[in-house]
């Protein structure tokens, strides 16, 4: 059996039971790549986890810095010139 056939098999064998389980990713790693595979997804869902986590933080902060201090906290800061331009 040519190896390409070999995994078509095992993917499809894989597919029936983890397909409705949302393992597929993990499944076609670890059948193409062993164990480096599994290391590989998971390393990619931390990725997505962090990036994700990240976003939010600066979100946060951004929706703290522009609209909540610039506007109530750091009035005084303002000259009348750049209040009232001529």
């Amino acid at each position: 059996m040519p190896v390409i056939s070999q995994y078509v098999h095992a993917i499809a064998c894989a597919c029936i039971i983890d397909a409705c389980a949302g393992l597929v990713a993990p499944v076609v790693g670890q059948t193409m790549f062993g164990a480096s595979g599994e290391m590989m997804v998971a390393l990619m869902i931390l990725m997505a986890i962090t990036s994700t986590g990240s976003a939010e933080v600066i979100a946060v902060t951004s929706i703290l810095v522009y609209d909540m201090y610039q506007v109530y906290f750091k009035v005084s800061h303002l000259t009348p010139s750049l209040q009232h331009p001529n």
